[in-house]
């Protein structure tokens, strides 16, 4: 019984941690992994916190190749993408399975799993990969959900963040009010 009430509690606690975020919303401008981000991109080239420089507002979308949600949602980024490209709005994945084996990067068989998807959806937009920096940040050692995704302003500061996947609407609406406030 008192195992049971714990587990409650925990519950509670985290559903009150959650909500009282904003429901996977985040906001405040606050340093983060990407102010000094350096990595690699899925096709191995170097990436590295001057990529958010090019544009006033960069989202960085966390996905898994098991997520349902995540890899619905790629056409729909990736048609935003183009959508918003010389509109000061560039939009990024961020692959990221952490592995006992592999707690950074990506191991073979999830990069093989991306291009797949990658290839099957037509998605050409970039695909940057979690450094072992990256990947020991409170970001990602906090990560919640998937997909989640970032809005970095051009300085490498996250302006806020969503814990769901959005339609092509839902997107133009986030989009359009974190841009708004990136160019503040």
């Amino acid at each position: 019984m008192r195992k049971r009430w714990s587990v409650l509690f925990l519950a509670a606690a985290m559903a009150f941690t959650v909500l009282a975020s904003g429901c996977g919303s985040g906001g405040g401008k606050e340093s983060s992994m990407f102010s000094a981000m350096e990595t690699v991109d899925l096709a191995g080239n170097e990436v590295d916190a001057s990529l958010f420089a090019e544009n006033d507002l960069t989202l960085v979308n966390i996905w898994a190749t098991w997520c349902g949600p995540c890899v619905n949602e790629i056409p729909v980024l990736d048609q935003l993408s183009k959508e918003y490209e010389g509109t000061g709005v560039a939009i990024k994945g961020l692959l990221y399975e952490p592995s006992q084996e592999q707690p950074w990067g990506v191991s073979d068989s999830v990069r093989e799993a991306a291009e797949q998807i990658l290839s099957e959806t037509g998605a050409s937009y970039q695909q940057l990969t979690a450094s072992e920096d990256m990947a020991a940040s409170a970001e990602l050692q906090s990560l919640m959900a998937y997909p989640t995704t970032y809005f970095v302003n051009a300085k490498g500061e996250v302006l806020g963040y969503v814990m769901r996947a959005y339609d092509y609407e839902g997107w133009k609406e986030v989009i359009d009010r974190y841009h708004e406030e990136a160019l503040k």
